[in-house]
């Protein structure tokens, strides 16, 4: 066997009571005995599906035991690489408090089938309630199995991990629940080493209790101390940095150590935080154990895992996103092109700088205001299971969003400043009064202007006339009293609150009424002067407040889209969930760090060859990481499901079929040739598989095709 080299090939940057009788569980699948002789076993089946794999996997023989871990490998006793190629087996964690298919094959049959698919090792799922209370399992689900007819939980346990061993099929022990039953959703009282009626005595009594049952048993080869850990209701998980009673760090050292004191030749399994998403926090605190090369570190990821395969699985394909982007920022550019054509042709000068700040403070404010919206109900939102991926993903964005909406209305309240601060404050209300006694319309008009000509030589230190020489005959020009007044804005809250209130009337929408602007760009722009140059400049009225508020709203819409467009271009990529997920526990594979450890994925399952698979696929090959595919289980006892967002629907125990499974409801049938391809080739070390084709066809198998 090759010995473990000095260095990997490569760095990533790149108790028990009383026997009680177990409650009646649900008919299995309709049409199917589940009582009754065992059916007969058609020996032909035990070669269905071999064209599928290349060959069998090469188990481990007995004299390499027992496995330890060092640097980022599992290895043999004597420094050989041990690559886990293992399929999630369960069924000891639901109500029905025994393994899986039972009721239609003996159980010898199913640990060979399991081996001649390739497999090497088995996770096995317990819950703490079998542990402690050993239920006598119901005769219907081990039909197939005459001799185990009245056994306990245990004793079941016992004839699986038996018929495993024979096989040289590793076992890996897995705390699912304490409450036997389905896991899991994000209000299940099973996030924490505790609830639903158990304490966390109970918890570490159930594992030590299987840790001294098998400790003779050499293919035990680990216990995983507990399945998929997170944050429940207002009780937030810690890593080392909680209070005790809520260190997650903390029990599982405590724990392992218990584990290790029972059977000292075991790995130690330690899931990540956040459903077993998250290691993060090992950077700063690694797991620390009595023994020394123990501790595996243990993930899980499917395509709900992450917001970029959970969107267009089962929302919208991100291709549908980026062409509905596309059309609309194409239709928003087409937009400020003309504006800004009539704009020219309205000969509409720059705006005061006042103005500018205002508008442009109004739209950044607006529109960070909406992402702080967002990344407030988002941070609320995973602060409920995962106070971690709140604090490392969501936390920077909703501070970024904060400060974008502070400086958004820093520049508004400057601009407002800057267009209200007049030294000419007296010429407003000496014009005010003098405007009260007029009630000529052009007389007033007239002193308006006076005071907006007043007030802008004061703030900008000279007015602009209009050329001389400009035909201001023309049908289409507006009659101007003064030029000073188009640079006048909607937001001029001084020239409004003194100016209108003189006049009597009351403010419109605008600093001033109307839109005979529009209809000038209209007739300058594809209208009958469309050709005239040197025309007058537009007074401004709403028209023109309204295409100056588009000219500043539009690029920032833009911005906007462009990112998401930028987005949905690389959320269907293998770059996207290269990145994510050596930010959330690929880092841990690094060689040369206090961290570094293997890494399994301890479950993964799809039903459809689509584009999360095939990504998700290839990074396990490239990082060569250890995996356990879940479920080898065709059907399972529920008591719930979750709807398109996530929501969690609770229904009474129930067999559903699970369409992620290795094996039809006969047991023995590969369920998707393709799933066994690729499982296949990641058995191999490197991994090589075949991702060349494409996933899949959207018109055949629809959004489960992603991107």
């Amino acid at each position: 066997r090759p010995v473990l080299p000095a260095a990997p090939r490569r760095q990533f940057s790149d108790r028990v009571r009383t026997q009680e009788p177990a409650p009646m569980a649900p008919a299995l699948v309709p049409g199917v005995p589940v009582s009754g002789p065992p059916p007969a076993v058609d020996e032909s089946v035990l070669s269905v599906g071999q064209e599928v794999v290349d060959a069998v996997a090469g188990l481990l023989p007995e004299g390499l035991l027992p496995l330890r871990a060092r640097g980022r490998y599992i290895i043999d006793k004597y420094g050989g690489r041990v690559k886990w190629s293992c399929v999630n087996w369960h069924g000891g964690q639901q109500r029905s408090f025994v393994t899986g298919g039972m009721h239609r094959q003996n159980v010898d049959v199913l640990a060979s089938r399991i081996a001649s698919l390739g497999f090497n090792c088995v996770r096995l799922a317990y819950s703490t309630e079998g542990v402690l209370h050993n239920p006598v399992i119901n005769a219907s689900l081990v039909a197939a199995n005459p001799t185990l007819l009245g056994c306990t939980f245990l004793e079941c346990f016992d004839a699986v991990i038996e018929a495993l061993a024979k096989k040289h099929l590793m076992v890996i022990l897995n705390n699912h629940l304490n409450k036997a039953g389905w896991c899991c959703n994000i209000d299940q009282d099973e996030g924490f080493w505790f609830g639903s009626g158990f304490n966390g005595s109970d918890w570490q009594n159930s594992v030590v209790t299987m840790a001294r049952r098998y400790r003779n048993n050499p293919w035990v080869v680990a216990h995983d101390l507990r399945n998929e850990p997170h944050d429940v209701g207002n009780r937030h998980m810690g890593w080392g940095t909680a209070p005790p009673e809520l260190d997650y760090l903390l029990a599982m050292e405590t724990a392992g150590n218990a584990v290790l004191d029972e059977d000292p030749d075991s790995l130690i399994v330690i899931e990540g935080l956040c459903f077993g998403m998250e290691l993060r926090p090992v950077r700063d605190r690694p797991v620390r154990l009595k023994l020394p090369e123990r501790v595996v570190y243990e993930v899980h990821n499917y395509q709900e895992f992450q917001f970029s395969t959970l969107f267009n699985t089962h929302f919208y394909s991100w291709s549908y996103v980026r062409y509905v982007l596309q059309s609309a920022m194409f239709i928003l550019l087409v937009v400020l092109f003309l504006l800004g054509y009539s704009c020219k042709r309205l000969r509409w000068p720059w705006a005061p700088r006042g103005v500018f700040l205002v508008s442009f403070g109004s739209w950044m404010l607006g529109i960070a205001g909406i992402g702080l919206g967002v990344s407030i109900y988002a941070y609320v939102f995973y602060t409920k299971y995962c106070r971690t991926i709140a604090e490392y993903d969501i936390q920077p964005l909703l501070i970024l969003s904060a400060a974008t909406f502070v400086a958004g209305g820093v520049l508004l309240g400057g601009g407002l400043h800057r267009v209200g601060r007049s030294r000419s404050a007296g010429e407003f209300r000496k014009s005010r009064k003098a405007v009260s006694t007029v009630d000529d319309d052009k007389q007033s008009g007239m002193l308006v202007a006076e005071a907006a000509k007043t007030w802008k030589q004061e703030e900008f230190g000279s007015v602009s006339d209009v050329d001389s020489d400009d035909d201001l005959s023309d049908d289409d020009s507006l009659e101007v009293d003064d030029n000073t007044m188009e640079e006048l804005a909607c937001f001029n809250l001084c020239v409004r609150a003194h100016v209108e209130e003189g006049l009597g009337r009351r403010s419109g929408p605008c600093c001033f009424t109307g839109f005979r602007s529009c209809r000038l760009a209209q007739r300058r722009t594809i209208g009958p002067h469309w050709r005239k140059k040197n025309l007058p400049r537009a007074s401004w009225d709403c028209g023109l407040c309204i295409m100056f508020q588009l000219c500043i709203g539009i690029p920032w819409v833009l911005v906007v889209l462009a990112s998401l467009w930028y987005y949905a271009f690389l959320a269907p990529t293998y770059t996207r969930i290269e990145k994510e997920l050596d930010s959330k526990w690929g880092f841990v594979l690094e060689a040369g760090h206090e961290y570094t450890a293997p890494v399994w994925m301890g479950e993964f399952g799809t039903g459809k060859r689509g584009t999360y698979w095939v990504n998700f696929v290839r990074y396990l090959a490239e990082r060569d990481v250890d995996w356990g595919y879940w479920p080898l289980n065709p059907e399972k006892l529920t008591n719930g499901y979750f709807d398109d967002w996530g929501h969690w629907h609770p229904h009474p125990e129930q067999w559903d079929e699970d369409t992620y499974s290795v094996l039809e409801l006969d047991y023995m049938t590969v369920r998707e040739p393709w799933r066994q391809l690729d499982l296949h080739a990641l058995r191999q070390s490197p991994a090589a598989p075949v991702l060349n084709q494409q996933p899949c066809q959207r018109s055949v198998l629809g959004s489960t095709c992603g991107g």
